[in-house]
Protein backbone atom coordinates (compact mmCIF):
# COMPACT_ATOMS: atom_id res chain seq x y z
CA UNK A 1 0.00 0.00 0.00
CA UNK A 2 1.32 3.39 -0.90
CA UNK A 3 2.13 6.47 1.31
CA UNK A 4 -0.54 8.74 2.78
CA UNK A 5 -0.45 12.54 2.23
CA UNK A 6 0.62 12.66 6.22
CA UNK A 7 3.12 10.26 5.51
CA UNK A 8 4.60 12.38 2.95
CA UNK A 9 3.89 15.69 5.30
CA UNK A 10 5.61 13.62 8.45
CA UNK A 11 9.17 13.03 6.10
CA UNK A 12 9.13 16.38 4.69
CA UNK A 13 10.38 17.91 8.32
CA UNK A 14 13.70 15.26 8.12
CA UNK A 15 14.28 17.43 5.20
CA UNK A 16 16.98 20.52 4.70
CA UNK A 17 15.70 23.28 2.59
CA UNK A 18 19.30 24.70 1.39
CA UNK A 19 20.42 21.41 0.45
CA UNK A 20 17.29 20.63 -1.70
CA UNK A 21 17.55 23.67 -3.63
CA UNK A 22 21.29 23.33 -3.75
CA UNK A 23 21.07 20.06 -5.53
CA UNK A 24 17.98 20.92 -7.43
CA UNK A 25 20.35 24.13 -8.67
CA UNK A 26 23.26 21.38 -9.38
CA UNK A 27 21.12 19.12 -11.58
CA UNK A 28 20.27 22.23 -13.56
CA UNK A 29 23.03 22.78 -14.37
CA UNK A 30 24.62 19.46 -14.88
CA UNK A 31 22.37 18.80 -17.49
CA UNK A 32 23.88 21.49 -19.91
CA UNK A 33 26.61 19.41 -19.98
CA UNK A 34 24.55 16.49 -22.20
CA UNK A 35 23.84 18.35 -24.96
CA UNK A 36 27.65 20.31 -24.52
CA UNK A 37 28.89 16.96 -25.35
CA UNK A 38 27.24 16.96 -28.44
CA UNK A 39 28.24 20.68 -29.71
CA UNK A 40 31.93 19.05 -28.37
CA UNK A 41 31.78 16.05 -30.73
CA UNK A 42 30.33 18.63 -33.64
CA UNK A 43 32.93 20.84 -33.12
CA UNK A 44 35.85 17.93 -33.25
CA UNK A 45 33.91 15.76 -36.62
CA UNK A 46 34.17 16.58 -39.85
CA UNK A 47 31.35 18.94 -40.85
CA UNK A 48 29.39 16.10 -42.77
CA UNK A 49 28.86 14.25 -39.29
CA UNK A 50 28.15 17.68 -37.30
CA UNK A 51 24.63 17.48 -36.96
CA UNK A 52 24.19 13.78 -36.51
CA UNK A 53 26.30 13.79 -33.00
CA UNK A 54 24.58 16.96 -31.69
CA UNK A 55 21.12 14.41 -32.20
CA UNK A 56 22.97 11.50 -30.67
CA UNK A 57 23.53 13.61 -27.57
CA UNK A 58 19.89 14.91 -27.76
CA UNK A 59 18.87 10.78 -27.83
CA UNK A 60 21.20 10.01 -25.19
CA UNK A 61 19.58 12.05 -23.18
CA UNK A 62 15.92 11.08 -23.74
CA UNK A 63 16.40 7.08 -23.88
CA UNK A 64 19.32 7.40 -20.83
CA UNK A 65 17.02 8.94 -18.81
CA UNK A 66 14.41 6.30 -19.50
CA UNK A 67 16.51 3.70 -18.80
CA UNK A 68 17.67 5.43 -15.56
CA UNK A 69 14.01 5.47 -14.24
CA UNK A 70 13.05 1.87 -15.07
CA UNK A 71 16.30 -0.11 -13.90
CA UNK A 72 19.51 1.90 -13.81
CA UNK A 73 19.04 3.18 -10.43
CA UNK A 74 18.00 0.02 -8.71
CA UNK A 75 20.77 -1.34 -10.54
CA UNK A 76 23.34 1.38 -9.29
CA UNK A 77 22.02 1.90 -5.68
CA UNK A 78 19.62 -1.00 -5.26
CA UNK A 79 21.37 -3.50 -2.34
CA UNK A 80 22.13 -6.12 -4.36
CA UNK A 81 25.78 -7.16 -3.47
CA UNK A 82 29.37 -5.96 -4.03
CA UNK A 83 29.60 -6.32 -8.03
CA UNK A 84 25.68 -5.01 -8.72
CA UNK A 85 22.21 -3.48 -7.19
CA UNK A 86 19.39 -5.54 -7.05
CA UNK A 87 15.62 -4.98 -8.62
CA UNK A 88 14.01 -3.94 -5.40
CA UNK A 89 14.12 -0.25 -6.89
CA UNK A 90 13.07 -0.68 -10.84
CA UNK A 91 10.59 1.65 -11.76
CA UNK A 92 11.65 4.00 -8.44
CA UNK A 93 9.43 1.97 -6.73
CA UNK A 94 9.32 3.38 -2.91
CA UNK A 95 11.92 5.95 -3.87
CA UNK A 96 9.42 8.54 -3.07
CA UNK A 97 8.81 7.79 0.75
CA UNK A 98 13.16 7.62 1.48
CA UNK A 99 15.27 10.30 2.41
CA UNK A 100 19.28 10.56 1.03
CA UNK A 101 20.38 12.46 4.12
CA UNK A 102 18.64 15.51 4.11
CA UNK A 103 17.46 15.37 0.82
CA UNK A 104 14.55 13.51 -0.74
CA UNK A 105 15.41 10.20 -2.65
CA UNK A 106 14.27 11.29 -5.65
CA UNK A 107 15.73 14.03 -6.07
CA UNK A 108 18.97 12.38 -5.46
CA UNK A 109 18.20 9.79 -8.26
CA UNK A 110 17.25 12.91 -10.72
CA UNK A 111 20.61 14.59 -9.84
CA UNK A 112 22.99 11.13 -10.35
CA UNK A 113 20.75 10.58 -13.75
CA UNK A 114 22.42 13.05 -15.30
CA UNK A 115 25.77 11.30 -13.92
CA UNK A 116 24.56 8.31 -15.87
CA UNK A 117 23.60 9.86 -18.90
CA UNK A 118 26.05 12.50 -19.58
CA UNK A 119 28.62 8.78 -18.75
CA UNK A 120 26.42 7.63 -22.17
CA UNK A 121 26.74 10.85 -24.37
CA UNK A 122 30.55 10.66 -23.67
CA UNK A 123 30.90 7.36 -24.47
CA UNK A 124 29.30 7.73 -28.43
CA UNK A 125 32.16 10.13 -28.99
CA UNK A 126 33.29 6.60 -30.00
CA UNK A 127 30.50 6.02 -32.91
CA UNK A 128 31.33 9.54 -34.39
CA UNK A 129 31.49 9.56 -38.16
CA UNK A 130 31.02 5.56 -38.89
CA UNK A 131 28.42 3.54 -36.58
CA UNK A 132 25.02 3.77 -37.84
CA UNK A 133 22.21 5.43 -36.00
CA UNK A 134 19.63 3.46 -36.05
CA UNK A 135 21.91 0.89 -33.38
CA UNK A 136 22.41 3.39 -31.22
CA UNK A 137 19.03 3.68 -29.23
CA UNK A 138 19.68 0.27 -28.26
CA UNK A 139 23.11 0.73 -27.04
CA UNK A 140 22.43 3.83 -25.07
CA UNK A 141 19.70 1.81 -23.50
CA UNK A 142 21.73 -0.86 -22.76
CA UNK A 143 24.96 0.12 -22.11
CA UNK A 144 24.43 2.25 -18.66
CA UNK A 145 23.05 -0.59 -17.43
CA UNK A 146 25.45 -3.19 -17.85
CA UNK A 147 28.68 -0.97 -17.78
CA UNK A 148 28.00 2.34 -16.31
CA UNK A 149 25.69 1.27 -13.13
CA UNK A 150 27.77 -1.90 -12.23
CA UNK A 151 30.89 0.38 -11.92
CA UNK A 152 28.98 3.21 -10.05
CA UNK A 153 27.18 0.42 -7.75
CA UNK A 154 31.26 -0.81 -6.94
CA UNK A 155 32.37 2.89 -6.25
CA UNK A 156 29.29 4.79 -4.77
CA UNK A 157 27.24 2.06 -3.13
CA UNK A 158 28.24 0.98 0.51
CA UNK A 159 28.76 -2.22 -0.26
CA UNK A 160 30.46 -1.96 -3.36
CA UNK A 161 33.83 -3.63 -3.29
CA UNK A 162 36.23 -0.75 -4.18
CA UNK A 163 33.97 1.24 -1.68
CA UNK A 164 34.44 -1.12 1.13
CA UNK A 165 38.16 -1.94 -0.12
CA UNK A 166 38.61 2.01 0.13
CA UNK A 167 39.67 3.85 -2.79
CA UNK A 168 38.46 7.44 -3.38
CA UNK A 169 36.65 8.81 -5.83
CA UNK A 170 34.30 12.18 -5.39
CA UNK A 171 32.51 12.72 -8.31
CA UNK A 172 33.09 10.33 -11.33
CA UNK A 173 36.84 9.55 -11.99
CA UNK A 174 36.53 6.12 -12.64
CA UNK A 175 32.23 5.13 -13.54
CA UNK A 176 32.00 8.30 -15.43
CA UNK A 177 35.47 9.26 -17.25
CA UNK A 178 37.61 5.77 -17.55
CA UNK A 179 34.46 3.91 -18.27
CA UNK A 180 33.06 6.03 -21.03
CA UNK A 181 36.88 6.71 -22.75
CA UNK A 182 37.39 3.09 -22.27
CA UNK A 183 33.90 1.98 -23.73
CA UNK A 184 34.35 4.83 -26.83
CA UNK A 185 37.70 2.63 -27.49
CA UNK A 186 36.29 -0.75 -27.86
CA UNK A 187 33.75 0.93 -30.01
CA UNK A 188 36.24 2.68 -32.31
CA UNK A 189 38.17 -1.10 -32.31
CA UNK A 190 35.08 -3.11 -33.40
CA UNK A 191 33.92 -0.52 -35.76
CA UNK A 192 37.71 -0.77 -37.44
CA UNK A 193 37.48 -4.66 -37.15
CA UNK A 194 34.18 -5.65 -37.12
CA UNK A 195 32.97 -9.65 -36.31
CA UNK A 196 29.33 -10.49 -37.46
CA UNK A 197 27.18 -8.60 -39.87
CA UNK A 198 28.57 -5.55 -39.96
CA UNK A 199 31.57 -7.48 -41.93
CA UNK A 200 29.52 -6.97 -45.06
CA UNK A 201 29.71 -3.39 -45.19
CA UNK A 202 33.97 -3.54 -44.11
CA UNK A 203 35.98 -2.51 -46.93
CA UNK A 204 39.65 -2.87 -46.73
CA UNK A 205 40.40 0.28 -48.92
CA UNK A 206 38.08 2.44 -46.60
CA UNK A 207 40.80 3.93 -44.52
CA UNK A 208 39.55 7.37 -42.74
CA UNK A 209 41.97 10.10 -41.31
CA UNK A 210 42.10 12.17 -38.40
CA UNK A 211 41.40 15.68 -38.91
CA UNK A 212 41.20 19.15 -37.41
CA UNK A 213 38.03 20.53 -35.48
CA UNK A 214 35.74 21.74 -38.71
CA UNK A 215 33.95 24.15 -35.90
CA UNK A 216 35.29 25.97 -33.24
CA UNK A 217 32.39 27.94 -32.56
CA UNK A 218 30.60 24.61 -31.34
CA UNK A 219 33.91 23.87 -29.24
CA UNK A 220 33.32 26.94 -27.87
CA UNK A 221 29.73 27.10 -27.33
CA UNK A 222 30.22 22.96 -25.54
CA UNK A 223 32.79 24.19 -22.97
CA UNK A 224 30.79 27.17 -21.87
CA UNK A 225 28.19 24.40 -20.50
CA UNK A 226 30.06 22.00 -19.86
CA UNK A 227 32.67 23.95 -17.35
CA UNK A 228 30.26 25.60 -15.81
CA UNK A 229 27.90 22.37 -15.24
CA UNK A 230 31.14 21.26 -14.29
CA UNK A 231 31.49 22.99 -11.15
CA UNK A 232 27.67 22.02 -10.08
CA UNK A 233 28.38 18.60 -10.57
CA UNK A 234 31.58 18.52 -8.33
CA UNK A 235 30.23 20.80 -5.90
CA UNK A 236 26.79 18.99 -5.78
CA UNK A 237 28.68 15.78 -5.17
CA UNK A 238 28.47 16.90 -1.49
CA UNK A 239 24.77 16.41 -1.50
CA UNK A 240 24.43 19.25 0.66
CA UNK A 241 25.13 22.77 1.02
CA UNK A 242 28.49 22.97 3.15
CA UNK A 243 32.32 23.88 2.76
CA UNK A 244 32.99 21.01 0.84
CA UNK A 245 30.96 21.98 -2.10
CA UNK A 246 33.05 24.80 -2.18
CA UNK A 247 36.30 23.59 -1.99
CA UNK A 248 35.08 20.96 -4.79
CA UNK A 249 34.08 24.00 -7.15
CA UNK A 250 37.42 25.74 -6.51
CA UNK A 251 39.31 22.81 -7.20
CA UNK A 252 37.30 22.17 -10.02
CA UNK A 253 37.95 25.53 -11.62
CA UNK A 254 41.37 25.77 -10.65
CA UNK A 255 42.12 21.92 -12.62
CA UNK A 256 40.16 23.41 -15.31
CA UNK A 257 42.14 26.50 -15.80
CA UNK A 258 45.56 24.65 -15.30
CA UNK A 259 44.51 22.29 -18.02
CA UNK A 260 43.74 25.01 -20.53
CA UNK A 261 46.91 27.24 -19.88
CA UNK A 262 48.93 24.25 -20.31
CA UNK A 263 47.87 22.22 -23.52
CA UNK A 264 47.97 26.16 -25.14
CA UNK A 265 51.77 26.86 -23.91
CA UNK A 266 52.38 23.30 -25.15
CA UNK A 267 50.80 23.66 -28.56
CA UNK A 268 52.52 27.23 -29.02
CA UNK A 269 55.69 26.12 -28.31
CA UNK A 270 55.82 22.97 -30.82
CA UNK A 271 53.89 25.33 -33.76
CA UNK A 272 54.33 28.90 -32.60
CA UNK A 273 50.77 29.06 -33.12
CA UNK A 274 47.78 29.98 -30.08
CA UNK A 275 45.40 27.28 -30.23
CA UNK A 276 41.67 27.32 -29.64
CA UNK A 277 41.01 24.17 -29.75
CA UNK A 278 44.02 23.20 -27.62
CA UNK A 279 42.38 25.62 -24.97
CA UNK A 280 39.05 22.94 -25.24
CA UNK A 281 41.14 19.96 -25.30
CA UNK A 282 43.63 21.33 -22.02
CA UNK A 283 40.29 22.60 -20.24
CA UNK A 284 38.92 19.51 -20.62
CA UNK A 285 41.54 17.12 -19.50
CA UNK A 286 42.15 19.63 -15.93
CA UNK A 287 38.59 18.89 -15.78
CA UNK A 288 38.21 15.17 -16.07
CA UNK A 289 41.44 14.85 -14.03
CA UNK A 290 40.24 16.88 -10.97
CA UNK A 291 36.91 14.95 -10.43
CA UNK A 292 37.46 11.91 -8.29
CA UNK A 293 39.89 14.32 -5.85
CA UNK A 294 38.12 17.39 -6.14
CA UNK A 295 36.30 17.08 -2.32
CA UNK A 296 39.80 15.15 -1.40
CA UNK A 297 42.67 17.58 -2.53
CA UNK A 298 43.76 20.80 -1.35
CA UNK A 299 43.93 23.82 -4.05
CA UNK A 300 47.50 24.17 -4.94
CA UNK A 301 47.06 20.20 -5.58
CA UNK A 302 44.62 21.09 -7.95
CA UNK A 303 46.75 23.00 -9.99
CA UNK A 304 49.66 20.33 -10.46
CA UNK A 305 46.93 17.75 -11.21
CA UNK A 306 45.50 19.99 -13.87
CA UNK A 307 48.97 21.10 -15.30
CA UNK A 308 49.96 17.14 -15.40
CA UNK A 309 47.07 15.51 -16.61
CA UNK A 310 46.76 18.21 -19.45
CA UNK A 311 50.51 17.78 -20.46
CA UNK A 312 50.43 14.37 -20.06
CA UNK A 313 47.08 13.69 -22.40
CA UNK A 314 48.52 16.66 -25.08
CA UNK A 315 51.74 14.31 -25.82
CA UNK A 316 49.52 10.91 -24.74
CA UNK A 317 47.13 12.80 -28.00
CA UNK A 318 50.21 11.82 -30.10
CA UNK A 319 48.85 8.19 -30.04
CA UNK A 320 46.01 8.79 -32.04
CA UNK A 321 48.16 9.45 -34.92
CA UNK A 322 50.70 6.77 -34.51
CA UNK A 323 51.37 4.22 -37.14
CA UNK A 324 50.34 1.82 -35.28
CA UNK A 325 46.75 3.51 -35.21
CA UNK A 326 46.84 4.51 -38.61
CA UNK A 327 47.44 0.76 -39.86
CA UNK A 328 44.73 -0.53 -38.14
CA UNK A 329 42.43 2.24 -38.92
CA UNK A 330 41.84 3.19 -35.00
CA UNK A 331 39.74 6.19 -35.35
CA UNK A 332 39.16 8.55 -32.26
CA UNK A 333 38.16 11.92 -33.60
CA UNK A 334 36.69 13.16 -30.53
CA UNK A 335 39.83 12.46 -28.74
CA UNK A 336 37.57 10.38 -26.34
CA UNK A 337 40.36 7.94 -24.78
CA UNK A 338 42.84 10.42 -24.01
CA UNK A 339 41.22 13.07 -22.55
CA UNK A 340 38.78 10.51 -20.19
CA UNK A 341 40.45 7.57 -19.89
CA UNK A 342 43.81 8.54 -19.82
CA UNK A 343 43.11 11.49 -17.91
CA UNK A 344 40.58 9.95 -15.35
CA UNK A 345 43.26 7.57 -14.78
CA UNK A 346 45.69 9.96 -13.51
CA UNK A 347 43.45 12.13 -11.61
CA UNK A 348 42.96 8.56 -9.82
CA UNK A 349 46.20 8.26 -9.38
CA UNK A 350 47.07 11.91 -8.35
CA UNK A 351 44.15 11.68 -5.92
CA UNK A 352 45.81 8.84 -3.95
CA UNK A 353 48.73 10.84 -3.71
CA UNK A 354 47.34 13.96 -2.37
CA UNK A 355 44.33 13.70 -0.96
CA UNK A 356 43.85 15.23 2.37
CA UNK A 357 41.80 14.02 5.68
CA UNK A 358 41.05 17.44 6.70
CA UNK A 359 40.10 18.33 3.21
CA UNK A 360 37.36 15.51 3.04
CA UNK A 361 36.36 16.60 6.90
CA UNK A 362 35.26 20.23 5.76
CA UNK A 363 31.60 18.99 5.46
CA UNK A 364 31.66 17.81 8.88
CA UNK A 365 31.21 14.15 8.50
CA UNK A 366 33.54 12.39 6.35
CA UNK A 367 36.71 10.69 7.77
CA UNK A 368 39.01 9.29 5.61
CA UNK A 369 42.84 8.10 6.55
CA UNK A 370 44.37 10.89 3.83
CA UNK A 371 46.82 9.42 0.97
CA UNK A 372 50.47 10.33 0.60
CA UNK A 373 50.04 13.61 2.24
CA UNK A 374 48.98 11.87 5.25
CA UNK A 375 51.22 8.76 4.92
CA UNK A 376 48.96 6.54 3.79
CA UNK A 377 50.92 5.21 1.36
CA UNK A 378 48.74 1.99 0.43
CA UNK A 379 46.04 4.62 -0.78
CA UNK A 380 47.99 4.85 -4.14
CA UNK A 381 47.75 1.49 -5.12
CA UNK A 382 44.14 1.46 -4.01
CA UNK A 383 43.40 3.82 -6.65
CA UNK A 384 45.28 1.68 -9.10
CA UNK A 385 43.55 -1.17 -8.36
CA UNK A 386 40.49 0.97 -9.33
CA UNK A 387 42.01 2.02 -12.42
CA UNK A 388 42.68 -1.70 -13.51
CA UNK A 389 39.32 -3.12 -12.68
CA UNK A 390 37.37 -0.34 -14.47
CA UNK A 391 39.35 -0.22 -17.44
CA UNK A 392 39.22 -3.93 -17.92
CA UNK A 393 35.50 -4.31 -16.79
CA UNK A 394 34.51 -1.57 -19.31
CA UNK A 395 36.32 -2.37 -22.46
CA UNK A 396 35.55 -5.77 -22.29
CA UNK A 397 31.44 -6.00 -21.91
CA UNK A 398 30.97 -2.31 -23.99
CA UNK A 399 33.14 -4.87 -26.58
CA UNK A 400 31.38 -8.18 -26.19
CA UNK A 401 27.91 -5.81 -25.98
CA UNK A 402 28.21 -3.93 -29.37
CA UNK A 403 29.36 -7.59 -31.03
CA UNK A 404 25.78 -9.03 -29.42
CA UNK A 405 24.13 -5.85 -31.06
CA UNK A 406 25.36 -6.16 -34.36
CA UNK A 407 24.41 -9.86 -34.61
CA UNK A 408 20.78 -8.69 -34.59
CA UNK A 409 19.19 -8.09 -38.49
CA UNK A 410 18.64 -3.90 -39.03
CA UNK A 411 21.31 -3.67 -36.06
CA UNK A 412 24.40 -3.49 -37.88
CA UNK A 413 26.41 -1.13 -36.41
CA UNK A 414 28.97 -0.15 -38.83
CA UNK A 415 27.52 2.01 -41.73
CA UNK A 416 28.66 1.44 -45.23
CA UNK A 417 30.97 2.79 -47.32
CA UNK A 418 28.89 4.96 -49.21
CA UNK A 419 27.52 6.03 -46.18
CA UNK A 420 30.59 6.69 -44.12
CA UNK A 421 31.77 8.87 -47.40
CA UNK A 422 28.30 11.02 -47.69
CA UNK A 423 28.44 11.71 -43.30
CA UNK A 424 25.91 10.51 -41.15
CA UNK A 425 24.33 14.03 -41.44
CA UNK A 426 23.01 13.08 -45.24
CA UNK A 427 22.91 9.54 -44.47
CA UNK A 428 21.23 9.18 -41.40
CA UNK A 429 19.47 12.26 -40.92
CA UNK A 430 18.58 13.81 -44.75
CA UNK A 431 19.55 17.49 -42.37
CA UNK A 432 22.58 19.47 -41.99
CA UNK A 433 23.18 22.32 -40.10
CA UNK A 434 23.51 24.28 -42.91
CA UNK A 435 20.11 24.12 -43.98
CA UNK A 436 21.19 23.20 -47.60
CA UNK A 437 20.86 20.52 -49.46
CA UNK A 438 24.36 18.70 -48.76
CA UNK A 439 27.13 18.24 -50.83
CA UNK A 440 29.31 14.97 -50.61
CA UNK A 441 32.97 16.24 -50.73
CA UNK A 442 35.66 14.21 -52.64
CA UNK A 443 37.09 11.70 -49.84
CA UNK A 444 40.49 11.58 -49.48
CA UNK A 445 42.10 8.31 -48.88
CA UNK A 446 44.69 7.86 -46.10
CA UNK A 447 48.28 8.36 -46.56
CA UNK A 448 51.05 6.47 -45.25
CA UNK A 449 52.94 8.63 -42.90
CA UNK A 450 51.37 9.70 -39.25
CA UNK A 451 49.60 12.22 -38.21
CA UNK A 452 48.06 14.12 -41.69
CA UNK A 453 45.22 15.48 -42.77
CA UNK A 454 43.84 16.99 -46.50
CA UNK A 455 44.85 20.71 -46.52
CA UNK A 456 41.96 22.80 -47.13
CA UNK A 457 42.11 26.02 -49.26
CA UNK A 458 39.99 28.80 -48.16
CA UNK A 459 36.76 27.53 -50.40
CA UNK A 460 36.41 24.68 -48.50
CA UNK A 461 38.12 22.32 -51.33
CA UNK A 462 40.64 19.77 -51.16
CA UNK A 463 43.74 21.28 -52.72
CA UNK A 464 46.62 18.81 -54.81
CA UNK A 465 48.91 19.96 -52.40
CA UNK A 466 47.09 18.57 -49.61
CA UNK A 467 46.13 15.71 -51.18
CA UNK A 468 49.34 14.60 -51.97
CA UNK A 469 51.25 15.41 -48.69
CA UNK A 470 49.09 15.94 -45.98
CA UNK A 471 49.29 18.45 -43.11
CA UNK A 472 50.92 18.10 -39.88
CA UNK A 473 47.69 18.20 -37.40
CA UNK A 474 48.43 20.17 -33.93
CA UNK A 475 45.84 20.13 -31.98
Amino acid sequence: MGMSADDFLALSADYNAGDMAWIASATVFCWGIIPGIGYLYSGYTDKRNALSTVLTSFMTLAIGSISWMTMGYSLTYGVGNGFIGDATLFGHAGVMGTAVYAIPELEYSIFQLVFSVATVAIFMGGAAERARLSCLPVIIFLWPLVVYSPIAHWTWASNGWLYVLGAYDFAGGSPVHIASGTSALAMSVYLSHPLFRSRKNKSRALKLVEHKPENLFALSLSLVLIWGGWLAFDGGSTLALNLRSFVAMNTTQLSGSMGGFVWTMLHFAHTKKWSLAGFVSGAICGLVGITPGCGYVGLPASLLIGAVTSGACYYADKLRHCSLAVRYNILDPAGVFISHAVGGMIGNCMTGIFAQASIAATDGATVIPGGWLDGNFRQLGLQLADCCAVTTYSFVVTYLLVALIDCVPGLEVLATEEDIRTGMDEAGCGESFEYTALETRPFMPAVESTSYSPERSRDGKDSEKGAATGQVLEV
